[in-house]
C-alpha cells in the first residue's frame, strides 16, 4: 500500500519542475523506507500530510540515487536530497473549479479516491462513472495523481495518474467524469508548496524515462520557429526542419500550440544582433522570397498575447531561407527512416547549426531587410573552437 508514495513523489517532480523546467524523477521508496519518523506506515497506508512533513523537514533524493523500488520496507538510507518542500496545501473540498486550479496553478495534484470498487479495479479505457464507487465503508482508500482535465463527447473528466504500472487502465491512467465527486476524487485534494529557495541542488544526470514511455532526452534536435496559425480551431506552430523539402510540409512541419508538443515551449531562443554586429552588405541581392513586397510589422512581435494576431509566419515576410539540406546531398541526405519511425541524419546530426543559422538569418533580416542566406556548415566545422562538438543524436516522431 505504498500508493500514498508514488502520488506524492509524483507531485513534488511537478511543482519542482515548474521551479526548474526540468522533470527530474525523485524516489518514492526513499519515503517507504524512511518516512517513519513522521508516521508514516510504509506498505501498510499512509495520509499523504505524512509525506508531505518528511519532505519538508529531510527533502526527497533523484530515483537514481536511491535504493530501487521494491514493495518493502529496507532501513533507510540518506543520500542528498534534490529538493525539499515548504509545506502543503488541501483544496477546498467537492470543488471542481478548486481542484482545476490547483492542477492549472500547482502541478499535479494529489487526490484520494476509493479503489475498491470493482470499476475502478477493473478499468481498461474510456470516461469512468460509477455512483457506487466512492460510498464503501472507507471510500478514501488509494492515492493517485490527478494531472489534468479533458472533455469527451460533452463528458468532463479528470485524468488520473495511478501506480498500478502500465498495464493498468489507459497506460497506468484513469479518466473519472468530473461533474461530481466521482470515486471520491474532490473529497481530499492536495499539494506541496515549493518555492526556488527549497530546491537544494541541480541533478547531474539527464532525467530518467518516464512511465509513459517518452524519450529519456526528450530535447534533441533543434528545429526554427518560423510562425504560428490556426487550422479548423486547432492553434499550431510552423517549425523549419533541415531533413530537405522531401520531408513533411515542404521542409516544414505544424505541431499543435495548446501546450508544449513535442517540447516545443522547453528551450526556445534567439540571437541578439544590434545594427553594430552587421560587418559588410552582401555583394549581391537576395534570392527573392515567397512574397518580397511584404515587410515585417515589428508592433506584431511587441504586442502582448492577448493582442497577438491568430496568424503569423515570417515565410512570406522574407525572413526564411529556404529548406537546405539536398543541397548537400553527399552529406546531409543519408537519413533513413526505420520501422520504428525514428530518422537518422547521417553521421553529422547538425541540426543545431541549421537551426541556429536560420535564426540569425532572420535577425539579420531584420536589421537589414535583407534575406542574406549564411553558412551552416561554418558551424560544422569551425565551433569545436568554442563548445564540444555535437554528437550523433536519435530523434523519435510522435
Amino acid at each position: 500500500m505504498s500508493c500514498w508514495a508514488f502520488a506524492v513523489t509524483g507531485a513534488v517532480e511537478g511543482a519542482l519542475f515548474l521551479r526548474t523546467r526540468r522533470l527530474v524523477p525523485l524516489s518514492e521508496k526513499c519515503l517507504v523506507d524512511c518516512a517513519h519518523t513522521h508516521g508514516a506506515n510504509g506498505c501498510k497506508g499512509t495520509w499523504p500530510s505524512r509525506a508531505y512533513d518528511y519532505i519538508r523537514d529531510r527533502g526527497l533524493p533523484a530515483l537514481d540515487e536511491f535504493t530501487p523500488y521494491e514493495p518493502k520496507v529496507d532501513e533507510c538510507a540518506r543520500p542528498e536530497p534534490v529538493t525539499r518542500i515548504s509545506g502543503h496545501v488541501n483544496v477546498t473540498v467537492n470543488s471542481v473549479p478548486a481542484l482545476k486550479l490547483a492542477i492549472r496553478r500547482h502541478a499535479p495534484t494529489v487526490v484520494i479516491v476509493d479503489a475498491t470498487a470493482k470499476s475502478f479495479t477493473t478499468y481498461s479505457k474510456g470516461v469512468l462513472y460509477d455512483e457506487r464507487c466512492g460510498k464503501s465503508r472507507r471510500p478514501l482508500n488509494h492515492a493517485v495523481l490527478a494531472v489534468g482535465w479533458g472533455e469527451k463527447r460533452g463528458e468532463p473528466h479528470f485524468i488520473l495518474k495511478n501506480s498500478w504500472s502500465t498495464a493498468w487502465g489507459e497506460g497506468g491512467y484513469v479518466r473519472v467524469q468530473a461533474r461530481g465527486n466521482t470515486c471520491g476524487v474532490l473529497s481530499r485534494p492536495s499539494y506541496p508548496r515549493l518555492e526556488r529557495e527549497d530546491v537544494l541542488r541541480a541533478p547531474t544526470a539527464a532525467p530518467a524515462q518516464s512511465a509513459d514511455g517518452k524519450s529519456r532526452r526528450p530535447l534533441n534536435h533543434a528545429v526554427l520557429a518560423v510562425g504560428w496559425g490556426e487550422k479548423r480551431g486547432e492553434p499550431h506552430f510552423i517549425l523549419k526542419n533541415s531533413w530537405s523539402t522531401a520531408w513533411g510540409e515542404g521542409g516544414y512541419v505544424r505541431v499543435q500550440a495548446r501546450s508544449n508538443t513535442c517540447g516545443v515551449l522547453s528551450r526556445p531562443s534567439y540571437p541578439r544582433l544590434e545594427r553594430e554586429d552587421v560587418l559588410r552588405a552582401p555583394p549581391a541581392a537576395p534570392a527573392a522570397s515567397a512574397s518580397p513586397a511584404q515587410s515585417a510589422e515589428s508592433d506584431d512581435l511587441a504586442a502582448a498575447e492577448d493582442a497577438l494576431p491568430r496568424h503569423f509566419d515570417w515565410r512570406p515576410r522574407g525572413a526564411v531561407s529556404p529548406v537546405r539540406c539536398k543541397r548537400n546531398a553527399q552529406r546531409y541526405s543519408d537519413m533513413m527512416l526505420d520501422a520504428e519511425r525514428t530518422f537518422y541524419q547521417g553521421q553529422c546530426m547538425s541540426c543545431w547549426a541549421f537551426a541556429v543559422t536560420g535564426a540569425v538569418e532572420g535577425a539579420l533580416f531584420l536589421r537589414t531587410r535583407r534575406l542574406v542566406p549564411l553558412s551552416e556548415k561554418c558551424l560544422i566545422d569551425c565551433a569545436h573552437t568554442l563548445v564540444p562538438p555535437p554528437s550523433p543524436t536519435v530523434v523519435y516522431l510522435a
